[in-house]
């Protein structure tokens, strides 16, 4: 193993603090490459013939039923999804062939993308990209999973009963097709059992109910829920041939597909407890909208091939809208898999909602599909509904604390608060993170125990006290952050970090502390503990790194705070038997947006996903707050705003846009995603003026008039060009925007503005159009990198420059420094999940390197010396000791090469810490 440490590029600063929705047992360091997970041996061969939805031949290509939507059961579109198969059977042939071996394809998919899925080795791969016809051969990659009151908060109810319909009758979302695309589901739940009021699905439709593959637990389907399927080949293979979850079918073993299938259309007013406890009822965004699940996730993930193969079934099945809750490692959406299924997805008339991810506050933490700018990218944002829980001490605490908490579970009276941070788990460490069990007795059963957040999952640490014997648990945020509805075994309240303090010191100035707390509670705003329309610190943030940032994401933001729909009874790292939970994520605000959407379908069925995603946007309400509470939030943080459909149904202007327009975007092919026609206006590298053109269409079907009103902040002008049209129904209008920035003192910030197109005169059934802009003013146009072989000692480079008058330029210098190698012998670390418990047991090894002033990079990586590495990770922050409240920098895949690299480090002292 060796570190080399070297002053010599940028690096994101990944969060510390980012968390993972994907299992209770996941590591917050480790939430999209863990370690522990297999290199899949499954590759993605791409072939260069267009696929169906894409294809503009005369054998499919007009074949289209309402809203530009693909005719996939068509007889041009059936020929031509054969010729695709012929040539992809061609290609196996020669392959195997090749390859002296019969190659079995796992998948073949010729809708959303034309490819297939094969088990290769690297060589085999290397000699496939290179035959005729293949495309791009591309490795399997994991991806991982990121209501009650909220029908009504975001307007959907307005929809139901046509109070909001602008004259048209109501809609539930009746003879919409949603595809859920996640874990799986409980087919026997009471949010997707048929009463015998839905009619049969349509005549195109093309999903049926898939039979287990293991045989057991059988299902059927039925009017409500008519599709049920399973894409698990590639997962299967991948983690040794068995499936290691416990139903391989499409019924859900996690509860998170379950979940999201139910917030966008499950049935109404189904009666919902949880623990022991009655919730009310639930309904889903589009109640009466058919349902169709398509599982591609296991419990420890779901592979590309698996997701592409199901996004191309449900396509090809013929869904109207797809949810999609699950996120990879950010990529450029022009090559990403995922992301050019959903592009073709949207060609064929298929609106898709994904979630941003769960990676938030900090800036450019947007996964993958999401921060592709032809999906609807969904934040998350507090509702006005939480469930809680009032705490009382004895004797009372003298300082101003509110002590409160949120929870689903029964309270305790009379109990004795105990600090965990007093006792050590059966590994003989200290207990204060709970992350292993207390040994049976540390605790009585009147006990509860604080427990600080962090490391190991929530629940496990209440699985850990109740093992030692405690009555009840109180979780602690360690800095402020959100609060969670966890699942916990036993009476559990999850407090935030200055009423965690409190309790702690409490406890150390008193020799016994009682405590109480309530039985969760259904709070509702304006409650002042309510934080109604403040996005969720774990929501995922822009800017896009991919390109040029010249796009907004996310797209729009939805209720994700606490969010209550089903869940499957056997889900494990919690309570069994439960219907239903209250969870948190990016996850559960994407399914709100996809059952608006199927409202939005059903209502204006000649509506394309483009159009649907503008009108959704432009009338999305933008009075939110930053996870602060009192900041306002920005297009990074919210997107447009968050979803309102009291007035979205309404919209009086939408924006069409065609997918050769979002390829034709592609920056690496001399395109600029700033051009496309999308309900957002974005621009990096904005010197002195930039201008961006925008195309609506008129959806009233009487002439409107409209007028262009700007919002501005100090130095940034923006121009409307023409400012006042008039539109005939159906009839549409090229407007111009200009940013003029030249005053502004250009300090490398994102400054965000908005403008509105509003009807005049001004009606309260035609709401106005407001688009969010961001913009970064700039002095130049300087290349931050320049890139240049030289074949001698001295010599000179001409840097082009696009800059504001200059008046005074300084050159400063800078030169290459000695990497540093050090080499150690590290044993596997017996705790992985942690890098920082056995920093001195020999499984983990740190340097220290202090940084002078002026240093323009830091940079660590590893290299296997001895040959014999399989798994190492890498960490870097400030400081002279290891620690994850220091952490900076991490570089966890699952190889053995890692690196990071600080992009002017601040002086000082700095660890490097490297995990085996």
């Amino acid at each position: 193993m060796s570190v080399a440490l070297a002053d010599t590029e940028v690096v994101v600063n990944d969060s510390p603090t980012a968390v993972s929705t994907t299992t209770a047992h996941t590591s917050p360091y480790k939430q999209q490459a863990p370690s522990d997970l297999p290199q899949p041996d499954t590759y993605v061969i791409i072939l260069e013939e267009a696929p169906l939805a894409q294809y503009g031949g005369e054998t499919a290509g007009s074949e289209t039923s309402g809203a530009g939507r693909l005719n996939v059961t068509s007889a041009p579109s059936q020929r031509y999804r054969a010729h695709l198969t012929a040539v992809q059977n061609e290609l196996l042939s020669t392959m195997s062939d090749s390859y002296g071996r019969p190659l079995t394809p796992l998948y073949q998919f010729n809708v959303a993308l034309n490819g297939v899925v094969v088990t290769l080795s690297e060589e085999e791969a290397a000699r496939a990209a290179t035959l005729d016809g293949v495309q791009a051969v591309i490795r399997d990659e994991w991806h991982f999973p990121t209501t009650d009151t909220t029908p009504a908060f975001i307007g959907a109810t307005a929809l139901w009963n046509g109070t909001a319909t602008g004259g048209l009758p109501g809609t539930k979302g009746d003879g919409i097709i949603v595809g859920i695309i996640d874990t799986g589901i409980w087919p026997e739940h009471p949010s997707f059992t048929d009463d015998g009021s839905y009619p049969p699905p349509p005549e195109s439709w093309g999903g049926y109910c898939q039979p287990p593959a293991d045989g057991q637990n059988f299902y059927t389907c039925n009017n409500k829920l008519i599709g049920a399927q399973f894409f698990l080949e590639a997962y299967v293979a991948a983690v040794g041939g068995t499936y290691n979850g416990d139903f391989h079918s499409a019924r859900d073993d996690h509860g998170h597909g379950t979940h999201t299938a139910g917030t966008a259309a499950g049935n109404e007013n189904v009666a919902a407890s949880l623990l022991g406890l009655s919730r009310g009822t639930v309904s889903g965004i589009a109640p009466r909208a058919y349902v169709s699940a398509y599982k591609a996730l296991g419990p420890s993930g779901g592979l590309t091939s698996d997701l592409v193969a199901a996004i191309d079934r449900a396509v090809a099945d013929g869904v109207h809208v797809i949810n999609y809750s699950i996120g990879g490692p950010s990529r450029d959406p022009w090559q990403e898999l995922t992301a050019l299924a959903f592009l073709n997805a949207r060609e064929a008339g298929v609106f898709a909602a994904v979630s941003a991810g769960n990676s938030g506050p900090g800036a450019s933490t947007v996964a993958s599909p999401g921060d592709a700018p032809w999906v609807t990218t969904v934040g998350a944002s507090n509702s006005n509904r939480q469930y809680l829980s009032d705490i009382t001490v004895t004797p009372a605490i003298s300082t101003a604390v509110s002590l409160y908490g949120a929870t689903l579970t029964s309270g305790v009276t009379d109990f004795v608060l105990v600090d965990a941070a007093n006792y050590q788990d059966t590994l003989g460490q200290n207990g204060r993170l709970c992350l292993n069990p207390f040994a049976p007795g540390t605790f009585a059963a009147n006990e509860v125990v604080l427990c600080e957040r962090g490391i190991n999952a929530r629940v496990e640490k209440g699985y850990n006290v109740q093992a030692g014997g405690a009555g009840g648990v109180i979780l602690a945020n360690a800095e402020p952050g959100d609060l969670a509805t966890d699942r916990y075994p036993l009476p559990g309240v999850h407090v935030d970090a200055e009423a965690g303090l409190a309790l702690r010191q409490h406890i150390a100035d008193h020799a016994s502390v009682g405590v109480s707390f309530t039985a969760s509670t259904a709070v509702l705003a304006p409650d002042p503990r309510i934080p109604v329309d403040q996005m969720a610190a774990f929501s995922s943030r822009g800017p896009i790194l991919h390109g040029q940032s010249n796009y907004i994401k996310p797209s729009i933001t939805g209720p994700g705070v606490q969010i209550l729909a089903g869940h499957t009874p056997f889900a494990g790292g919690a309570p069994t038997g439960e219907l239903f939970q209250a969870i948190s994520g990016t996850s559960m605000s994407s399914p709100h947006v996809a059952g608006a959407a199927a409202l939005l379908a059903a209502l204006h069925p000649d509506w394309s996903p483009a159009e649907i995603e503008s009108a959704l946007m432009t009338t999305a309400n933008p009075d939110h707050q930053k996870q602060d509470g009192t900041t306002q939030a920005d297009a990074f943080d919210m997107g447009a705003g968050r979803l309102d459909l009291f007035v979205a149904s309404l919209a009086g202007l939408v924006l069409p846009e065609e997918s050769s327009h979002y390829l034709a975007a592609n920056p690496a092919v001399g395109g600029d995603p700033a051009d496309l026609n999308i309900a957002s206006l974005a621009n990096s590298q904005c010197l002195a003026e930039c201008s961006w053109q925008r195309t609506v269409r008129s959806t009233l079907a009487y002439t409107q008039t409209w007028e262009a009103t700007t919002e501005t902040i100090a130095g940034i002008d923006l121009t409307i060009s023409p400012a006042t049209f008039t539109l005939a129904p159906g009839q549409s209008q090229t407007i111009s925007i200009t940013a003029d920035v030249e005053q502004f003192a250009a300090d490398g910030t994102w400054q965000f503005v908005s403008f509105t197109l509003s009807p005049s005169p001004q009606t309260a059934q035609v709401p106005p159009a407001r688009f969010p802009l961001a913009v970064k003013p700039t002095h130049s146009l300087i290349a931050e990198r320049v890139l240049e072989t030289s074949h001698a000692m001295t010599g000179e480079v001409a840097v082009p420059v696009v800059a504001r008058q200059i008046s005074d330029l300084t050159l400063t210098p800078m030169g290459l420094t000695l990497g540093e190698v050090t080499t150690a012998t590290l044993q596997q670390d017996p705790t992985p999940d942690d890098p920082f418990d056995n920093v001195a047991d020999g499984s983990s090894f740190f340097i220290t390197v202090t940084v002078p002033a002026e240093a323009m990079r830091l940079v660590a990586e590893t290299q296997d010396s001895a040959g014999t590495a399989v798994d190492m990770d890498l960490y870097v922050g400030m400081g002279t000791a290891p620690s994850a409240n220091s952490l900076v920098c991490h570089s966890t895949s699952p190889q053995v090469v890692e690196y990071c690299q600080v992009t002017r480090p601040e002086a000082g002292v700095w660890w490097v810490l490297v995990q085996n």
